[in-house]
């Protein structure tokens, strides 16, 4: 189930970003992305476990792509969409490669859905709070954006104890 999902993912990020930079003027960028996605998505459908130095390069290209993007012209919500789905589809090359060490198949079936519900939460989460970002526009000056960065960075860091524990 998972590797239909990711071949969707990679397929709507390519479509998503070519689609996005067609609109903001940039067709050969758009068309870029689109090759460069399909690539991604013709190698990972060859090989089924895909290849993590691709899925890195993938996420790092696509991640750069749209932000650069960002400085284009390039709708934000685009750029929010294809960094999503590109991180999904990374996300799911590894959980793949780390699911073929399972026991057993109803332990790798179980893993697939628990894994699945919390990429689902991730992804949502992130486009929830980056649309939130996008839509609402609060001035801040510096001190109060770098009071508001180190609470988050160890609230964040404090998180991450307690889920180690």
């Amino acid at each position: 189930m998972i590797n239909p999902l990711r071949l969707v993912a990679l397929g709507l990020l390519a479509s998503v970003m070519a689609l996005g930079f067609g609109l903001a003027g940039h067709p050969l960028i758009g068309l870029s992305a689109a090759v460069l996605g399909a690539g991604w998505l013709v190698i990972n459908w060859r090989l089924k476990g895909g290849s993590p130095a691709l899925d890195d390069f993938g996420l790092l290209i696509f991640t750069g792509i749209a932000a650069w993007g960002l400085w284009q012209g390039l709708s934000a919500w685009v750029a929010l969409v294809g960094v999503l789905l590109a991180l999904a589809a990374w996300d799911m090359g590894r959980f793949i490669r780390r699911q073929a060490l399972a026991l057993n198949d109803a332990a790798a079936a179980r893993m697939e859905r628990t894994h699945l519900i919390r990429l689902g939460q991730a992804l949502g989460g992130g486009l929830l709070l980056g649309g939130l970002a996008l839509l609402v526009r609060i001035p801040l000056d510096f001190g109060l954006a770098l009071v508001i960065s180190i609470i988050a960075v160890v609230a964040l860091s404090r998180l991450v104890v307690n889920v180690n524990r």
